[in-house]
């Protein structure tokens, strides 16, 4: 990811403010007018919900709905590329292709992605088949889907909460008792630093667009377990820095590429 220093916590007058989603992204442009001190966004976003005080510059009414309305401005406006709507588009653009791709993989991760590619077949609902097909990509990079998505069911209310409570960073997924992938979850949101930044999401597709806005906006680095993931979501779905790919990345463009 490009270096984008950016930060979402400063002290004013000894006191520690805490900002909502939309004002810690509307902080960054002002970072470049000041000499505040900073602290990194993990401490910061442990305290996300504490009560605060906000600067006069910093006053918002932004609802808590509206955060991925702020998270794709903020992505436009610092890489000027649309963040929804690009990695979405270039996931379907890709879809086909990537498809044949992983089926052609052997061994143990084809058995591995057996399920899911079985349901892509037999669902028609255009977000589940896009879950599927990144679920499918993660494990043909050999990383871990359920490193990146986190499923729980409904049912196991204040496990599920306790775990998330750990989560580095993550997208949940919660699903009502004796349901699966074939059927639309009760909520789609994404946890970071064990704090739950958004909820309610359509789905586990644009909240990976969402998450990968997140760490963009925030200066988070990529989770080390999902490095090829993370530069696939940037390079060949957001066609970002697309001249410094590893070479595994650049190896499943190229295949990619042979079918445009």
């Amino acid at each position: 990811m490009s270096s984008i220093n950016l930060s979402v916590t400063h002290f004013i007058s000894n006191e520690l403010f805490t900002l909502s989603l939309s004002e810690k992204i509307k902080f960054n442009a002002a970072l470049r007018l000041t000499s505040l001190r900073k602290l990194c966004p993990g401490q910061i976003l442990h305290l996300w919900h504490r009560p605060h005080v906000r600067p006069p510059f910093l006053q918002s009414t932004d609802s808590r709905r509206d955060s991925d309305k702020t998270i794709n401005a903020e992505f436009q406006r610092l890489m000027a590329v649309p963040l929804e709507q690009t990695s979405l588009a270039q996931l379907d653009r890709h879809s086909s292709q990537l498809i044949k791709v992983i089926q052609a993989k052997g061994g143990a991760t084809r058995a591995k992605m057996a399920g899911i590619m079985r349901t892509y077949d037999e669902v028609e609902d255009i977000g589940i088949q896009r879950e599927c097909v990144l679920k499918g990509l993660i494990t043909f990079l050999g990383e871990d889907a359920k490193d990146l998505i986190k499923e729980y069911c409904g049912s196991s209310g204040d496990d599920a909460q306790m775990e998330l409570k750990q989560l580095t960073m993550a997208v949940f997924v919660i699903r009502k008792e004796g349901e699966g992938l074939k059927e639309p979850p009760e909520d789609i949101g994404i946890v970071i630093e064990g704090v739950e930044v958004l909820q309610d999401l359509t789905s586990v597709a644009s909240a990976c667009a969402l998450l990968l806005g997140l760490i963009y906006s925030l200066n988070l680095a990529y989770p080390k377990a999902l490095c090829f993931t993370f530069e696939v979501f940037q390079k060949i779905f957001m066609q970002l820095e697309q001249h410094k790919m590893s070479p595994k990345v650049e190896n499943l463009f190229g295949r990619l590429q042979t079918s445009q």
